[in-house]
């Protein structure tokens, strides 16, 4: 069609969350990304690529993704209607982030060990403390750095 342009190839903000969703489900499976482009037949660094959001997944390749992570496709989508453009929404999720991190996953799976409900939150205010003291840690060497910058 004159005067209509197709549009361009660049990633937008779902393929991110859906890269951010497929490293999330791969690191709770237990798998590696070369695990992972083993068995969808590529290569570690496209799921690399697809991890970060850097290219997106087609349709086919989302599917053979769901079935070697064992989830339903919606896993990938937000449940509610399409939007106005007709387009799939997604809903990021600070979850998917979180899990995203190896570390984080294990402590939330160690975590989930702990019987004792009075040891859980008391492990609970340990990490808070932990993250306040590094917060105000980070905070001292910026301004530090900061003056220093100055005196200079």
């Amino acid at each position: 069609m004159p005067g209509k342009r197709l549009a361009s190839r660049r990633t937008e903000a779902w393929d991110v969350e859906v890269g951010r969703r497929i490293r999330a489900r791969r690191l709770e499976c237990g798998l590696s990304q070369q695990q992972l482009a083993k068995g969808l037949g590529i290569t570690f660094q496209q799921v690399q690529k697809y991890e970060k959001g850097a290219n997106r997944v087609s349709a086919g390749r989302l599917l053979a993704i769901c079935n070697l992570l064992q989830v339903p496709i919606t896993f990938f989508y937000e449940s509610g209607a399409p939007a106005q453009s007709g387009e799939t929404r997604l809903k990021p999720s600070r979850l998917f982030d979180l899990l995203a991190n190896r570390d984080t996953l294990e402590l939330v799976e160690a975590f989930d060990c702990l019987s004792d409900r009075n040891l859980r939150r008391e492990l609970v205010r340990l990490v808070e403390r932990l993250a306040a003291t590094e917060t105000v840690s980070r905070q001292n060497v910026t301004a530090g750095k900061i003056r220093a910058d100055a005196d200079n």
